[in-house]
C-alpha cells in the first residue's frame, strides 16, 4: 500500500519538493497520526492542525476498509461491543 502511496505522491509533487520513499511517508502519517487529534469537526482549524486531522481521517478510512477497528465505536455493527456471552 505504501508503495502507491510514494508512486502517487511523486507522480504529483512539485518541481521543488524531494522525491520521498514509502518508508518516509510512513513514518511520517504515523507521526501525525499519533498526535492528539484537534477537537471539532475540523472546520475553522488553523493551517499547522490541518495535517493531523488529515492523518486521524486517512487512519480512520484505513481502519474501515480493513474493518480493523481500534475501538469499540458501534462502526462494525457492534461486533466488538456485545458483552461476552458465557
Amino acid at each position: 500500500m505504501w508503495e502507491e502511496v510514494a508512486l502517487e505522491y511523486n507522480s504529483r509533487r512539485g518541481r521543488s519538493w524531494l522525491k520521498r520513499d514509502y518508508d518516509s511517508m510512513r513514518q511520517k502519517s504515523r507521526y501525525l497520526y499519533d498526535k492528539m487529534k484537534p477537537t471539532g469537526n475540523n472546520d475553522g482549524l488553523p493551517p499547522k492542525l490541518l495535517p493531523i486531522a488529515l492523518a486521524h481521517e486517512v487512519q480512520h478510512a484505513i481502519e474501515m476498509k480493513a474493518e480493523a477497528h481500534t475501538s469499540h465505536d458501534r462502526f462494525n455493527r457492534d461486533q466488538d461491543d456485545a458483552a461476552p456471552t458465557s
